[in-house]
């Protein structure tokens, strides 16, 4: 299993990624152009994501999640470590809305 940085073409839009082989028919992407939010390619461009940490109040009408740092203000990806046996990378977000 290894990690590596790299650029990442899909749906018509390009940007930076890690992605995270696991020798397997699926691989791990964390991708700017998906803010980041790790999720799994599963092949024939079939991605899957569990969910993560959202947030609103009945006195905001907007959600505060990762996916709306769409300038990836916030949001953050490493590879801390990358070897035969496993691969670690580390996310870090924070909760925003699309205004900012």
């Amino acid at each position: 299993m290894r990690a590596v940085r790299s650029h990442l073409r899909l749906w018509g839009t390009e940007g930076t990624a890690i992605l995270v082989d696991t020798d397997r028919p699926w691989r791990l992407v964390l991708w700017e152009k998906a803010q980041y939010v790790p999720c799994w390619d599963l092949g024939g461009d079939i991605w899957f994501t569990p969910e993560w940490m959202e947030t609103h109040s009945p006195e905001d009408p907007h959600c505060y999640e990762p996916i709306m740092d769409k300038a990836c203000r916030y949001s953050r990806v490493c590879i801390a470590d990358s070897g035969p046996a496993r691969a670690t990378v580390e996310w870090r977000y924070a909760l925003c809305d699309s205004l900012y």
